[in-house]
């Protein structure tokens, strides 16, 4: 429903803006354009330089006001369903992090082209709650501005962990952040 409500809002505010700009080009029409005829030659050549700039300087800002879809986005995406696993990308374009919602088990996913680096590791084995506090979607990742490193929530009891991924076993590792 919320996805539904986002993308009807994108509509009415592209339609609003495309009413904006035609109404805003009647505008410059009818006040600039008109009374450029009366002007002499070399006038309205400047003039009709001045109305072609306004013309392709609203279109530009109207086509940069679109937004951009992050790596954040696409978690919230995954988000709407709920799920016992999800994968979270890194900024290696061939390694995941496979997350158990559930419990906060997780494990570093590494695919490539010719089957010869395709492999799953356990980051973390040990769940972070009982089977009885178990629930899905009750941990999620945020990854941070180091690639290695991401941030387990949990977010029930608001306990985090720092969440280290690697192709090196002795450096990979989860750490309780108190």
């Amino acid at each position: 429903m919320g996805r539904a409500l986002v993308i009807l809002f994108g509509i009415v505010v592209s339609l609003t803006c495309t009413a904006w700009l035609y109404w805003a080009f009647i505008f410059v029409y009818k006040n600039i354009y008109l009374s450029c005829h009366q002007l002499k030659p070399n006038k309205q050549k400047d003039m009709m330089k001045i109305i072609l700039s306004i013309i392709i300087a609203l279109n530009t800002m109207h086509s940069f006001a679109q937004t951009d879809r992050k790596q954040n986005d696409n978690i919230s995406a995954q988000n709407n369903n709920v799920v016992t696993y999800r994968l979270f990308p890194t900024q290696n374009m061939w390694n995941f992090i496979k997350l158990n919602t559930r419990n906060g088990q997780m494990w570093q996913v590494q695919f490539d082209l010719t089957g010869d680096s395709r492999f799953v590791t356990n980051l973390s084995l040990v769940p972070q709650v009982t089977e009885q506090k178990e629930a899905n979607d009750r941990f999620t990742l945020y990854p941070t501005q180091n690639m290695y490193t991401f941030i387990l929530l949990d977010q029930l009891d608001g306990r985090t962990w720092q969440v280290q991924w690697s192709t090196d076993l002795k450096n990979r590792g989860i750490i309780p952040i108190e």
